[in-house]
């Protein structure tokens, strides 16, 4: 018994001392690392942050902690690491895009926000001689496929690679993800002075009273029929609460396109300036509702 157990031992030692003498020999260490740049990231950063240097034994390397260090930067969704006894550590990045545009309630800077809500980094969007940040940020979010939020809480604090808190964005972003895509397309920009008074102004320069973000298809729903009943002729329509909605209409029913929030004539009743003014004296009406509805929110 001894002896098998000495034979045993012994056995073990080469085996440990093996694989230490084999950990550092070229064959096992690593000799590069392949990573394609993204479109945030040079190649050189992510392998700078990936904190694995050249010569460094391949047994010891530990993926999920190379992972974890290059998600310290907020462009970093994804990261897949391999390698093999060629000595080569290859690294793909995946990285967030920007989703929205959020202009803080300074009104000096904006921030981009990722659809996870992630946000990344100040823009370079800036305000300047008769350009005001909105529309300046509009044409930005325009031209890049962006969705802009604005008036936000001043109470909003970003930091990049930290995922946003606040309740007014948190809606906005539910809002955007749970319309229809043909109707999340209508949407110029939102504005989210809170959770509770959430709104956006479609490209036709129409403004959607939206309220808390609660039965959102009931509330598409509810606009999509109005602005089917009421083509070129609504400012404003309310559906905080979608059992009863109510809406702002030119007096004339002899109307013709707006020219909308882009001033291109592709919109409906008025342009960005007219959005939610109606007509002076224009009458708020009541949408027909089935009996048994909801109670105002208030």
């Amino acid at each position: 018994m001894k002896l098998v157990a000495g034979t045993i031992g012994i056995a073990l030692v080469a085996i440990v001392v093996g694989a230490l003498v084999l950990s550092f020999t070229p064959v096992l260490q690593v000799r590069s690392v392949e990573a394609a740049s993204t479109a945030h990231i040079p190649s050189s950063d992510i392998i700078r942050l990936s904190g694995v240097g050249m010569g460094a034994p391949l047994i010891s390397l530990d993926g999920e902690a190379i992972r974890s260090r290059l998600m310290q930067n907020p462009w970093v969704a994804s990261v897949d690491v391999d390698w093999g006894l060629d000595g080569t550590l290859r690294i793909k990045v995946s990285e967030r895009t920007p989703y929205a545009l959020v202009v803080m309630g300074s009104q000096d800077i904006a921030w981009y926000l990722a659809e996870d809500g992630v946000w990344l980094e100040p823009s370079d969007v800036k305000p300047s001689g008769d350009v005001s940040m909105f529309t300046a940020a509009l044409e930005k979010c325009r031209s890049d496929g962006l969705l802009l939020v604005t008036d936000v809480p001043q109470t909003v604090n970003p930091k990049a690679g930290t995922k946003t808190t606040d309740p007014s964005i948190e809606g906005v972003l539910a809002y955007q993800q749970d319309f229809s895509p043909e109707f999340a397309q209508q949407v110029a920009y939102y504005r989210a002075e809170s959770e509770s008074a959430l709104s956006c102004v479609l490209v036709s320069g129409v403004e959607i009273s939206l309220g808390a973000p609660r039965d959102i298809d009931s509330k598409e729903v509810v606009v999509e029929a109005l602005l089917a009943e009421f083509p070129n002729q609504l400012t404003y329509i309310n559906v905080r609460v979608p059992s009863h909605p109510t809406y702002r209409k030119l007096d004339s029913s002899n109307v013709a396109p707006g020219t909308g929030v882009y001033g291109e004539g592709d919109g409906g009743a008025g342009d960005v300036g007219d959005v939610g003014a109606g007509d002076e004296g224009a009458p708020e009406e009541e949408y027909p509702v089935d009996e048994g509805s909801q109670g105002d929110e208030g």
